[in-house]
């Protein structure tokens, strides 16, 4: 059972509980994963279970396991090139194979140049909200490209915090007053539940239609 740490909320009320009753009868081994060990309800699952700790692998031990990848499948990379990667992906093995099979494929056998990539990987989705609302003259491919840096966290990030924001035209022109003000707020209101109503459709129907619709809507706020 994974993200065991995450039975929180309404929805998961004895949660812990039940499986607590369950590891008292069952007689097949049950493996639960976790995250945030030191959490209360960790606490009262974990003295019925015999924990096993993993750590992040070291900066060497990943190193010299991409570069055996890179050998194998005859990718030429400079060391400094890899050892940058791997700090941008922060040791994760598998975000590093799949940004070195994206450059594969769009390059030859020689990895010369990661600016793009690795320019993303070091923006986490909270740079990437206050771009979208500090950057008045950002247009609107660079912000598409921020949204889809995490399509699912950025829009909750702008929803949680466009109502503190000033808009734009208080920059550009001079102050509005709380009316305008209000205005604005109900605009950006009106577009966030219209985007919140496409992401929802996607979920259920597992379909990306209303994708490109959603984020034009987005960036109207």
């Amino acid at each position: 059972m994974d993200e065991v740490d995450g039975v929180s909320g309404n929805e998961d009320r004895g949660g812990i509980q039940t499986l607590i009753k369950l590891l008292r009868t069952t007689h097949i081994p049950i493996i639960f994963i976790a995250n945030d060990r030191q959490t209360i309800k960790m606490r009262t699952l974990a003295s019925y279970c015999y924990e096993i700790k993993f750590d992040r692998p070291s900066f060497l031990n990943v190193k010299s396991f991409i570069l055996d990848i890179c050998s194998r499948e005859h990718i030429h990379i400079t060391h400094s090139l890899l050892d940058n990667l791997i700090n941008s992906c922060n040791r994760d093995i598998r975000k590093i194979i799949h940004t070195l099979n994206l450059y594969y494929k769009q390059s030859s056998s020689t990895i010369s140049n990661m600016t793009n990539i690795e320019k993303a990987l070091s923006t986490s989705p909270f740079d990437a909200c206050m771009k979208m609302f500090s950057l008045s003259n950002i247009n609107l491919i660079d912000k598409t490209n921020l949204y889809f840096h995490d399509s699912s966290l950025v829009p909750l990030l702008i929803q949680d915090n466009y109502v503190r924001v000033v808009p734009s035209i208080t920059i550009e022109r001079k102050p509005i007053g709380t009316r305008q003000r209000m205005e604005l707020i109900s605009k950006a209101a009106d577009s966030l539940a219209l985007g919140d109503i496409c992401s929802k459709f996607n979920f259920i129907s597992g379909s990306r239609s209303l994708m490109g619709y959603q984020v034009s809507i987005l960036m109207e706020t």
